[in-house]
């Protein structure tokens, strides 16, 4: 694992370079390094430029500066003179297309923070659109509850009168069945009383076969009570056939009565099933409308989260640029500086 240049490296290479005749640059530097980012030789290298006035003076060079010819230190001296203003010239360049680079990355941030805020009001104003749907969705389902409460107190209500009915034709049946039962007794003691006439005539009419020749008399008064017994069990009869039409139109009109009540109740079941599947139905979409108003705000308050949070790296990356920039123009008026003092130093010494 490769180590990280250190400042001792960098000026180390640049000496060697100066004294090889060659400028000093950061690619130079770092092809003799071998190793090494521009940004991080650029500003060691900026601080041996900026130090090595102050040695080519004698303030901190080496022993052997001072051992060499006076003619060798004057190249010198010009070759750092000659390496400083291309160095100046190359930092003033780089300050430009720096200032070049900032200003546009400027007005482009400035162009995504309008975006940005442009995209988060209409980010806001559709979560607050489905805030509302969201709103309306729950009064929806909210009406479909009370609708369906009102249904279930129709339907036990409707239960409850059906079950009534169903009393009222099952007592209307045991009526009818009771009817009929007594009708069936009473033709039952019409047909025994019928056959006890039939019997008492025929054994009248044998005797008034052997008594006919003694008692004529007699037979006209048998005959006399055969006909009103007659007379008597017909009207009888046609009493008990009206009746028995009677009950029977009552027992029709009951049979009626039932299946109509039972027609109602299964039309009202049917109603009631129909109902219930609207209302599940109904139950379900409000569900889905609800989870999917829920979805789009949990991925509208994404968005928002993640365009602040662009914001913020934007925000953070114009800082340092504009702190990087500050460095830069605080590192030229330095290097300006130091070069008018060693211009004024150079003068008093001449």
């Amino acid at each position: 694992m490769s180590r990280g240049i250190t400042e001792n490296d960098v000026w180390q290479a640049a000496d060697a370079l100066l004294l090889e005749g060659a400028k000093p640059t950061i690619e130079r530097v770092r092809q003799k390094i071998g190793r090494g980012s521009p940004n991080t030789v650029s500003p060691l290298l900026d601080a041996w430029f900026g130090q090595l006035g102050a040695r080519l003076q004698g303030h901190s060079a080496p022993d052997t500066t001072h051992s060499l010819p006076e003619p060798v230190q004057q190249a010198a001296q010009q070759l750092w003179a000659a390496a400083l203003a291309g160095a100046r010239a190359e930092l003033e360049e780089v300050h430009a297309r720096r200032s070049g680079e900032l200003q546009a990355q400027r007005e482009t941030l400035a162009r995504e923070r309008a975006e940005l805020d442009a995209e988060a009001a209409h980010l806001a104003a559709r979560q607050q659109g489905l805030e509302e749907a969201l709103a309306a969705t729950r009064a929806q389902l909210e009406e479909a509850q009370r609708q369906r409460h009102q249904l279930e107190s129709r339907l036990a209500a409707q239960q409850a009168e059906g079950a009534a009915l169903r009393e009222e034709a099952s007592a209307s049946r045991r009526l009818a069945q009771q009817l009929a039962a007594q009708l069936e007794g009473q033709h039952q003691a019409h047909e025994a009383e019928r056959q006890r006439l039939e019997e008492r005539a025929a054994a009248h009419e044998r005797r008034w076969a052997l008594e006919l020749d003694r008692t004529r008399d007699a037979l006209k008064q048998l005959q006399a009570r055969m006909s009103a017994a007659e007379a008597d069990a017909a009207r009888r009869i046609a009493g008990l056939g009206a009746e028995r039409e009677r009950l029977e139109g009552a027992l029709r009109e009951a049979q009626a009565v039932s299946t109509r009540q039972r027609h109602e109740s299964e039309t009202l079941g049917l109603q009631l099933e129909q109902a219930r599947a609207a209302l599940a139905e109904h139950r379900e979409s409000a569900a889905r409308r609800a989870e999917e108003l829920a979805t789009q705000q949990r991925q509208t308050q994404s968005r928002l989260d993640e365009a602040q949070s662009r914001l913020d790296e934007t925000q953070a990356r114009l800082d340092a640029r504009e702190a990087e920039h500050a460095a830069l123009l605080r590192s030229l008026a330095e290097a300006g500086l130091r070069g008018r003092t060693a211009r004024r130093r150079g003068t008093s010494e001449a």
